[in-house]
């Protein structure tokens, strides 16, 4: 024993001896070849941030942040670059997504993000003992997804996730046979073709949320091969179908499905998704889903979290769904809810929300959605131990108290609040510039006292709808303010100057309030674009972003502002019903050439015209006023006379088209000479005159409009050919354009115009007939009571007629029998024979 013990010892101590030691532990560096192809990737990038400072030297296993080495032959074997902070967790996607819908996507590119100049170079391909691949959420300037990440044989995990990647998904990724978990979701990305996942086989988390598979044909069998899957996302991909038929439903395994906010327009009694008791979470809202609820679903007992909203869902809720004991959204089960994260109970309006005023809840949600979830009359109090809260929405809840004095505190580390379609009363905080909100909308209940100062992330900001007055803060912050909406409130004092700080400003809402004086002209505010133009939400000049502003209804009084020159982008105006003077600048077509889009309009109002003192007002879009008395009708664009008959003055409009009345005439820019007639608004987009009488031709001056874009003629008494011209042939439902004008023809209408000659000769044949017809018979009946008037008033001419028709009697009667004898004598051997 001792001998095998000493044995033992020996053969112990040499492999300690002969085996190496720990790359990471011994201080080596990592293996040169892997460590010179990253310092070639970093060369590539841009770090605005600083990032990747760390990654100089020889230890880029130790001391490189995001690279980690295998402890034992220093291969890299993970490389870590997400931007944590553009996205804070694995469900943070969502919270982008619902905060961010309506807003540019470009916030997520903030100082930390990562940049590349051009393609992603192909050094990382050196990296063949990588397992770990993380770039998610950083700015790759909407590069492709690169080839080489395929040759990765190596890799278990790969996340590129975030609108980091645009194009197609390359195919080859298939090749990756060892990868577990792959992330392609929330960028602008699109496949045709799923067949590419047979490859693989090893994978159990599956999210291409956000990936455009609008063309892909029978994903579910392809997805029902993974039979490793325990996630599957595939939330707003545009799939249209999940109707299949499997023979086996093969993903045992899964525990989360989500197929959210597609198109699929198919009975929710799709087999397939009923068939499996292990899925944990199933989320179908907004599937365009209809049918009723199969039982089946009572089957799937492990169930936890459930969301069939937003479908089309009909009849009763099964009984079998009695047996999910495992499902949580009841009031006696909150409390044992410990590590709840996401709340959404939105739409409903159970009791059970309402909570005692004592009640401390266990959880610390990060997301709450209660939209029109009866939580009032008292605002909820349990909120204020939701410290770590970052989207919150309680809109339409029945809240009618005052905003809580731990508002702030509470929710000053929230992206997104919504606390509108309330009966909110009470002061807002005299500033909220150190809360980190990106969304706030406060709009539409019965705040008072004056605007606080802006919090410093805000991008839309509405307070419209309340009763705030006094005058906005002299200082506004919120450098990247998007929307603003203060309208309908009681608003006094002036535009501050700072607002030409808002240089990021696209939507601009001010209405139904007493401001006054003039507005900021901004136009010497103007300030260089910085380095690189990292801020994307930076333009040089105020207004340079805009898209739609609402002044009306106040007091403004000076000029035309003068930004406005710079809203090249504008697609709405309206500064009617103000104290505005001045001459309308000649610039407003060339400079804001968005607005002659339909739907679009520009209200001005208060004008004098040179000396002129009346007010004008103009208008330009479908539906509104008809009142045209601005001289410089050019400018119009868009033109609705539709129905004119129904005016003010009760007059109808049914003059052919060469003798519009002046009023008329005048706004559709129409000349009218003796040889000439012709449409003068050469920039006009849309114009309906539909509903009304007018009769005649078309101009074929119609077709000169080269900027029409919309046309509406029907149900008139218009005539003849319908003008040619490219212009013409462009627009759409053509024939819908001259529907109800049975006088029309020729293209786009299937009436012949040289078929309608000829039906014109046969109607001018059948005409004369007629006409001989009618003569005939007239000269009939004339003569007729010509004769018989004689008749009755001279004896002798009675007496001489009625002879003269004895003997014709007499001759006729002779006649005939002298007829039958001759025929009787000739018959009558015949028939003696």
């Amino acid at each position: 024993m001792a001998a095998l013990s000493a044995l033992t010892t020996t053969v112990i101590t040499c492999l300690i001896l002969i085996t190496p030691a720990p790359a990471a532990a011994s201080g080596a560096s990592c293996v040169p070849s892997e460590r010179d192809a990253l310092a070639a990737f970093r060369a590539s990038l841009l770090d605005p941030a600083g990032r990747l400072a760390s990654w100089s030297g020889h230890s880029c296993c130790r001391r490189w942040r995001g690279v980690h080495c295998d402890g034992w032959t220093g291969h890299v074997v993970k490389l870590d670059l997400r931007n944590d902070h553009a996205v804070h967790s694995d469900t943070d996607w969502i919270l982008f997504y619902e905060v961010r819908v309506d807003i540019d996507s470009s916030w997520v590119h903030s100082a930390l993000a990562l940049r590349n100049t051009g393609e992603m170079i192909s050094s990382l391909a050196a990296l063949h003992h990588l397992r770990y691949l993380d770039l998610s959420w950083n700015n790759f300037n909407d590069s492709s997804i690169p080839l080489f990440m395929a040759g990765l044989k190596n890799l278990r995990y790969l996340n590129l996730s975030g609108p980091s990647f645009s194009g197609r998904i390359p195919p080859q990724l298939g090749n990756l046979s060892n990868l577990q978990y792959l992330d392609l979701s929330s960028g602008p990305t699109s496949s045709s073709d799923l067949s590419w996942l047979l490859g693989l086989s090893s994978l159990r988390h599956l999210d291409m949320s956000w990936v455009d598979l609008s063309a892909v044909r029978d994903w579910v069998h392809t997805v029902n091969t993974l039979s490793s899957l325990k996630v599957l996302r595939l939330r707003r991909c545009k799939l249209e179908s999940a109707i299949s038929t499997l023979p086996h439903f093969n993903l045992t395994r899964l525990e989360v499905l989500d197929l959210s906010v597609n198109k699929f327009n198919a009975s929710i009694q799709q087999k397939w998704l009923w068939d499996h008791k292990g899925i944990k979470e199933l989320y179908l809202t907004e599937g365009h889903w209809f049918g009723s609820i199969p039982d089946a679903l009572g089957n799937m007992s492990a169930l936890q979290v459930m969301d069939l909203g937003h479908n089309n869902l009909m009849g009763t809720i099964p009984t079998t769904l009695q047996h999910l004991c495992d499902l949580q959204i009841s009031e006696e089960h909150f409390s044992s809810l410990l590590n709840l994260k996401y709340l959404y109970h939105s739409g409903n309006s159970f009791k059970q929300m309402v909570f005692e005023e004592d009640w401390i809840p266990p959880f610390r949600l990060k997301v709450a959605h209660l939209r029109s979830c009866r939580l009032g009359p008292k605002f909820p109090s349990w909120l204020k131990w939701q410290t770590e809260i970052r989207v919150l929405d309680v809109s339409g809840t029945c809240i009618s108290d005052s905003l809580p004095v731990w508002f702030k505190t509470v929710f000053s580390q929230a992206y997104s609040l919504n606390l509108s379609d309330n009966q909110l009363c009470g002061t807002l905080p005299r500033t909220l510039e150190d809360m980190l909100a990106m969304v706030m909308d406060l709009g539409s209940n019965n705040l008072t006292g004056q605007v606080p100062r802006f919090p410093v992330n805000i991008t839309y900001f509405d307070l419209s709808n309340n009763s705030l007055s006094g005058p906005l803060p002299s200082d506004l912050g919120a450098p990247r303010l998007e929307e603003l909406r203060l309208y309908s409130n009681y608003i006094t004092g002036t535009i501050p100057a700072s607002f030409c700080q808002l240089r990021g400003l696209v939507s601009l809402y001010l209405s139904s309030n007493h401001l006054t004086g003039e507005f900021p002209q901004c136009s010497d505010n103007y300030k260089a674009l910085p380095p690189d133009d990292l801020d994307p939400f930076f333009s040089p000049y105020f207004g340079d972003r805009m898209s739609t502003i609402d002044l009306s209804n106040n007091s403004f009084t000076g000029p035309f502002p003068q930004f406005l020159e710079n809203t090249t982008y504008l697609r709405f105006l309206d500064l009617s019903h103000n104290n505005f003077s001045g001459k309308l600048p000649t610039w407003i077509a060339k400079r804001i050439p968005y607005l002659r889009h339909e739907g679009h309009e520009a209200h001005y109002s208060g004008w004098e015209q040179g000396r002129c003192l009346r007010r004008q007002h103009i208008s330009f879009t479908k539906g509104q006023e008809l009142r045209y008395t601005f001289s410089n009708y050019n400018l119009v664009v868009l033109l609705d006379l539709q129905q004119l008959d129904r005016t003010d003055s009760g007059g109808d409009i049914t003059a052919p088209w060469a003798q519009e009345p002046e009023s008329l005439r005048q706004p559709l820019g129409w000349k009218d000479s003796e040889h000439d007639r012709r449409f003068e608004l050469k920039g006009l987009e849309s114009l309906d005159l539909s509903r009304n009488r007018l009769s005649g031709e078309i101009p074929s001056s119609l077709s000169e409009l080269t900027s029409l874009s919309w046309l509406n003629l029907s149900y008139n008494n218009l005539s003849g050919r319908i003008p040619s011209g490219h212009q013409l042939q462009t627009l759409n439902d053509q024939e819908y354009i001259y529907i109800g004008n049975p006088g029309l023809c020729g293209p786009p209408l299937r009436k012949n115009c040289a078929m309608r000659g000829r039906h014109d000769e046969v109607d001018d044949v059948s005409d004369d007939l007629a006409a001989l017809y009618l003569g005939m018979s007239i000269g009939f009946v004339v003569s007729l009571w010509l004769v018989f008037c004689t008749l009755l008033f001279r004896k002798k001419w009675r007496i001489a007629y009625f002879v003269l028709f004895d003997r014709l009697c007499d001759n006729i009667f002779v006649q005939v029998a002298c007829k039958l004898g001759k025929k009787s004598s000739v018959t009558g051997p015949k028939n003696n024979t």
